[in-house]
């Protein structure tokens, strides 16, 4: 199935929308709605503190509350059926699947979900209406199931939240993003370790895309043998090797510089096993753009801009 081409936000207040896709469709969406001002109202987090249970949130009685007019969803909207949810202090993650129905658009139910939630808002919290307002943000993001075998991710993605916002907490310097750094003639964004940057020795990862797999693997072997020794591999990851040699990078728990096609802005935090490499301090993901939600086409023009970084990087 192709990617969904998501439209672009020209402010930051508006949110992730797909402008090619039919939201009445037979469809998988998950959904994101925060918290106004990101107050963490909806619950807390329970560390395990070394225990065996793994980091959990504990539903506030408003949580709680969220949770119910979730799982409501379907009583009203009999084609919609409730996959999955998490309730995090400051936001809500849920998966929903939508049957099809052309009378029925995903932001009708957003719109109901959200209605019942700041009911909750006003009888759980709020002195009175008057001084209530809202609880949730204005609009929400939703991500759309592109391939069959991505749900489980999904799924695995809600889960695990409680455990990255534990290790967030415990390593906030890494996961926060700065912006307006100055490396060379580029200003850039970045999440990480950034003294990543003054290790003696970085290394540029270049790989022709004409490389032959046998080829590629002679490049994983050398670059990783540098890293071994105690270089920094940088690299946008463009050429399926350049792609190879990071991801075997990453595998053997070797430091990394990541320069990334898409900004960030300041919830931004890193993925699957770059979340793990932050955490641990073998990452930092660098950005010369502005934040944008939708993936960005990598041009001929961006691919040179971000080599033109790697080796500025490895020149200081």
């Amino acid at each position: 199935m192709a990617q969904p081409q998501y439209f672009k936000p020209t402010k930051p207040s508006m949110l992730r929308r797909c402008f090619e896709h039919d939201y009445t469709s037979r469809c998988l969406y998950l959904v994101t709605t925060t918290v106004v001002d990101r107050r963490p109202l909806l619950g807390r987090l329970r560390d395990s503190g070394g225990g065996v249970e793994r980091p959990r949130i504990e539903p506030s009685p408003l949580g709680e509350a969220v949770l119910q007019v979730w799982e409501r969803i379907p009583e009203i909207y009999p084609t919609v059926s409730v996959i999955a949810a998490q309730v995090m202090p400051d936001h809500f993650h849920g998966i929903l699947f939508f049957r099809g129905d052309e009378d029925l658009h995903l932001g009708h139910v957003m719109r109901g979900f959200k209605a019942g939630c700041n009911k909750a808002y006003r009888i759980l919290v709020a002195q009175s209406a008057t001084e209530a307002g809202m609880l949730w943000n204005k609009g929400y993001n939703d991500r759309i199931l592109t391939r069959y075998d991505t749900l489980d991710r999904w799924k695995r993605y809600l889960a695990e939240n409680p455990l990255r916002l534990a290790v967030k907490r415990e390593h906030p310097d890494l996961f926060r993003v700065r912006f307006g750094w100055q490396i060379g003639d580029f200003s850039v964004s970045a999440i990480g370790n950034r003294f990543l940057l003054d290790y003696p020795e970085r290394v540029a990862v270049r790989c022709p895309r004409r490389l032959s797999e046998a080829e590629i693997s002679e490049q994983v072997g050398a670059y990783l043998e540098l890293a071994r020794q105690g270089s920094v591999l940088v690299s946008p990851s463009i050429s399926p090797g350049e792609k190879t040699v990071m991801r075997a990078a990453l595998d053997a728990r070797l430091p990394i510089i990541h320069i990334d096609a898409n900004g960030f802005n300041d919830y931004t935090k890193p993925g699957g096993q770059f979340f793990e490499a932050c955490a641990a301090g073998r990452l930092l993901i660098l950005s010369p753009w502005e934040h944008t939600t939708r993936k960005q086409e990598l041009t001929r023009e961006r691919c040179l801009l971000m080599n033109r970084l790697a080796e500025t990087i490895c020149a200081r």
